[in-house]
């Protein structure tokens, strides 16, 4: 069942690849004991779609859950709880939590092996984040190298990788090196996630992103729609969903309200503060309890 949970997960069919994980932590319960650590291992793959499709707060609670189990998949267990936190925005203690599953996987696995090189990855993502641009660029690049030589360049797992590195790159003004980034990340997910996939949309997203910056917003659009539809084709990433239906708002100036409502709505029962903000300048609701209101 664990099985078909990450190969659906793969596919991107978020539905089933939550129904197939919660069938096979019933089953492990009942054939191995609540405590047992397949069912920590379960555990952590439903908390993975759980955050793939931006439940945040359920996947916080089924990563603790894990996380109590202990035994020897403790440190998944603590780097899907380090997803959740840092997708909450709590980066220092993200950054805490994949420092310390580095320690425990450098203890228990030799140096040149792809998952010292995840949570290479995973603690550069929290720095950027944290406010220490350089040290994440060189932490990525070390990992990214690593994978890149165990996996190949043009492996499925360098796409999210990429796209987090240019995200950063991004961020630090390093535009042709993000754009050279995004776009080899691009290929890659064309290639190998040709249906609806959530790294798809997200390489689509951040190099729409780029070129909104860049002032090329006819170059951006069709890549912000692209990733859309494809989210929409699932139940989809929702924090993808909202950032996308944000920018285009933005990019349309509100022209579409319908499309603001909904981003809005994705977004508060998400807790996105963020978005929710930048949404509610254009969201008809918005401006008519804001009247009233006043």
């Amino acid at each position: 069942m664990d099985f078909l949970g990450q190969l659906r997960l793969e596919q991107g069919e978020l539905d089933g690849a939550e129904r197939a994980y919660r069938e096979a932590l019933t089953l492990r319960r009942q054939d191995l004991g609540p405590r047992h650590g397949d069912v920590a291992r379960t555990l952590n793959g439903l908390a993975g779609v759980l955050r793939t499709e931006g439940r945040f707060r359920a996947a916080d609670s089924v990563s603790r859950e894990a996380v109590a189990l202990g035994g020897q998949p403790l440190a998944e267990s603590l780097e899907g709880l380090a997803h959740a936190v840092r997708e909450r925005g709590e980066f220092a203690a993200a950054e805490s939590l994949y420092a310390r599953v580095l320690l425990l996987r450098r203890q228990e696995l030799p140096e040149d092996h792809p998952e010292i090189a995840n949570s290479v990855i995973n603690l550069a993502a929290a720095l950027g984040n944290a406010g220490q641009p350089a040290t994440a660029d060189s932490m990525f690049r070390y990992g990214l190298a690593v994978k890149r030589r165990l996996l190949g360049a043009e492996h499925p797992d360098i796409v999210a990788d990429e796209t987090q590195h240019a995200r950063l790159l991004h961020q630090r003004n390093s535009d042709h090196a993000a754009d050279v980034l995004y776009r080899h990340a691009l290929t890659i997910a064309r290639q190998r996630f040709p249906g609806v996939h959530p790294a798809t949309a997200s390489v689509l997203l951040g190099l729409g992103e780029l070129l909104l910056d860049r002032g090329a917003a006819d170059r951006a659009e069709p890549l912000l729609r692209e990733a859309l539809a494809r989210e929409e084709g699932s139940r989809g990433h929702r924090r993808i969903v909202a950032t996308i239906l944000a920018d285009l708002t933005e990019l349309e100036r509100g022209r579409d309200p319908a499309m603001a409502e909904r981003g809005l709505r994705i977004a508060e029962a998400g807790s996105m503060t963020d978005l929710a903000e930048r949404l509610r300048r254009f969201a008809p609701s918005h401006t008519v309890r804001h009247t009233v209101a006043t």
